[in-house]
């Protein structure tokens, strides 16, 4: 009171209260219980606040205010410890500057009152972002295609959907009542814009119910980042171990009437699990898209998928962070990039560039890890199916398994290591496969064509290798390995690795399997 603290320096053994307006701009915050009360507003300035126990934001004129990149974390173990009927505020900014493209959110609030959210009560035009005295607007739907950069800013109501349990996309709009952890789409006003989310903060468990095999639009429900590792840790009864991030690229007519035309969505999904993160397919002439860092970024948006048998979804306190945008922590919003990661274990990126049948030229990345404990099975959390596979495209295919990788787990390098690379040609076209990243290995890495024998050296490649392939699927003709060919003839070579011979007893036939269609003469 008084514009000091009574009684000495607040840390998080003590109960603190807030009876008046205070701006805290020096370290983070902590409180064992905190009582934000007397018509008062808390802001916090670039940092965070921590509270081990319950929070009670009194009255509908007490405020916590999170300015920046300002967070809020609670640490007990417990369900919701949030009582009262004030608000938190906290911003989050897009800077997707077309009405044609679509963001993914969450929610780090709930209704005031509500256990529950619509986006028209709790989603506000930040324009003017959250201080001590802004006061954020109220956003105007329309039932237009296309949202405006009015004041206060205008949102197409047509483009909230979200995916829930049915496993069927539910046009929400902006009267639809969402759970804390549902994700939802929204198309932004045609500008950058900065929204601020106003209600009753996210914490404690959060719980969903996921079907076998069902795909579900999830996000982060918290008022702080969230770590990936812990969340699918948490939950690896019950997923198949891996995110999924929607990245979209300019339409072919975003400026002309077809731009909401679902055929002009360029755009595809960055993967996380585990081991690395792995950028969508992009423009390789123009920026690359994010690679998704270990920390989920406030009300970020991503797709989870059940696995044989689903279950319950888990979010909680344990898995929140204090970790500021650009610290390993993205939010989805158009191609920047992060910085590169730094992997435990050994981990080797390889790229495809492409040009699709529209005359895009693109870039696709796969990514593989390396490690003792890993097989040519399925890993959960370090094994991620390919959610975006292109006409054109790449991806790793194990001999035993019919799904497409886009991160895949392997055991440790040796010189006999061969790792299946699997390649789909949409029409007679030229690839090139290059090395985009590699850590923690002081091995040449090397691409094999087993058809022809030979192998072509990735590493040190800028250039990367250029191959002329006709339509149709490669599944067992290349491998990324460790070690340059033997000197093996390569007749002997393309017999070896293409033809299979053995008796079928039971059939009593002789079988000829011809992987690659050998002109075969003779046996």
């Amino acid at each position: 009171t008084a514009g000091a603290w009574s009684n000495g320096t607040p840390d998080r053994s003590r109960r603190v209260v807030i009876s008046e307006d205070y701006l805290h701009n020096s370290s983070s915050l902590s409180a064992r219980q905190l009582i934000v009360n007397n018509n008062s507003k808390l802001s916090i300035n670039n940092n965070v606040l921590i509270v081990s126990e319950n929070t009670t934001i009194t009255n509908n004129t007490d405020q916590i205010r999170l300015i920046g990149a300002s967070q809020f974390i609670s640490t007990h173990s417990s369900s919701s410890q949030i009582s009262g009927n004030g608000s938190l505020y906290i911003d989050q900014n897009s800077d997707v500057t077309s009405t044609y493209r679509y963001n993914y959110f969450s929610s780090p609030v709930t209704t005031v009152g509500q256990n529950t959210f619509t986006i028209a009560s709790v989603m506000k035009d930040g324009s003017f972002p959250t201080s001590a005295d802004s006061n954020p607007l109220d956003i105007t739907f329309t039932n237009d295609m296309n949202g405006s950069p009015t004041k206060p800013i205008t949102i197409s109501d047509y483009w909230i959907y979200s995916l829930r349990s049915s496993g069927n996309w539910v046009q929400t709009r902006k009267d639809g009542i969402l759970n804390p952890a549902d994700g939802f789409t929204l198309k932004g006003p045609g500008q950058e814009q900065n929204y601020t989310f106003v209600g009753t903060p996210n914490d404690g468990i959060t719980s969903i119910s996921i079907g076998a095999n069902q795909s579900y639009l999830v996000g982060n429900p918290f008022p702080s980042a969230i770590n990936s590792k812990k969340f699918i840790e948490d939950n690896s009864e019950s997923i198949t171990g891996t995110l999924y991030f929607w990245e979209q690229q300019n339409g072919l007519t975003e400026n002309e009437s077809q731009g909401h035309n679902t055929s002009n969505y360029v755009g595809g999904y960055a993967t996380r699990n585990l081991s690395m993160g792995i950028a969508a397919p992009y423009d390789g002439g123009g920026s690359e898209y994010k690679i998704p860092g270990k920390y989920i970024a406030v009300a970020q948006g991503f797709f989870i998928t059940g696995d044989s048998d689903g279950g319950q979804l888990i979010f909680n306190n344990s898995q929140r962070e204090y970790k500021r945008e650009g610290e390993d922590s993205l939010f989805f919003r158009d191609g920047e990039n992060s910085s590169t990661e730094t992997y435990q274990d050994p981990v080797v990126k390889i790229g495809l560039d492409y040009t699709n049948s529209e005359g895009q030229n693109l870039h696709r990345q796969l990514g593989v890890s390396f490690n003792e404990n890993r097989s040519f099975s399925f890993d959960l959390g370090y094994d991620s199916p390919m959610y975006d596979l292109q006409p054109t495209d790449m991806f790793w295919k194990f001999t035993l398994d019919d799904t497409k990788y886009v991160i895949a787990g392997v055991q440790e390098i040796s010189d006999d290591l061969e790792i299946p690379l699997g390649i789909t040609i949409g029409f007679d076209s030229e690839i090139v496969v290059k090395l985009d990243e590699k850590q923690n290995i002081e091995r040449n890495i090397y691409l094999k064509d087993k058809l022809t024998g030979i192998t072509e050296k990735l590493t040190d490649n800028e250039q990367g290798i250029l191959i002329t392939l006709t339509q149709g699927e490669y599944l067992q003709r290349y491998d990324i390995v460790f070690q340059e060919s033997s000197s093996l003839g390569v007749n002997e070579n393309i017999v070896n690795n293409n033809v299979d011979i053995y008796l079928d007893n039971t059939a009593n036939e002789l079988v000829i399997k011809n992987y690659v269609n050998l002109d075969i003469k003779k046996l």
